[in-house]
């Protein structure tokens, strides 16, 4: 993550975004109430929180410290597009991470802004778009068979000394 954030902030850095502030702002959207909190939306934000403390303990990244804007969707869409044009209107964000994935893609890239899609994972989420501003660095839903698979042969082959491979 530490890695990817920075590769972002050096991005908006060389296009002048940070003239006098050494901080990134970032719009953190999750479901923190109704239907989608517990189904994994409350989870990721809790990750997301711990690792932008880490990263601004350590520092930042690259100097930069991140001030991050959490914001809750209620898990509805309509309140997710509404919290982004407001965190990109208002409180004039650098960048904005979370869920809601399809409405919030498109209005991201209009205002091209980098959205961080970090708990999509559906495929359709990114299939056939053209996306500049928009990405996301888990697997893709089509992908988790085979991802779970290539994992267990990993760890059985670490913890368990096994050696399990493809048939032939």
């Amino acid at each position: 993550m530490r890695q990817v954030i920075a590769a972002l902030v050096l991005g908006l850095a060389a296009g002048g975004a940070f003239a006098q502030a050494k901080e990134i702002k970032i719009g953190v959207v999750y479901d923190l109430t109704g239907p989608l909190a517990a189904g994994g939306s409350n989870a990721s934000y809790l990750g997301t929180k711990y690792a932008i403390d880490i990263i601004n303990e350590r520092g930042g990244v690259e100097g930069y410290k991140i001030k991050p804007v959490y914001v809750d969707a209620q898990s509805k869409a309509d309140v997710a597009i509404n919290e982004t044009e407001r965190l990109l209107s208002q409180e004039k964000v650098d960048m904005i991470m979370g869920a809601h994935c399809v409405p919030m893609a498109q209005k991201l890239e209009t205002a091209k802004k980098f959205f961080w899609m970090n708990v999509c994972v559906s495929s359709a989420v990114l299939k056939d778009k053209k996306f500049n501003y928009s990405f996301r660095a888990q697997i893709h839903s089509d992908q988790s068979g085979e991802a779970s698979c290539v994992f267990l042969a990993e760890q059985s082959k670490g913890a368990l000394v096994l050696d399990v491979r493809e048939p032939s």
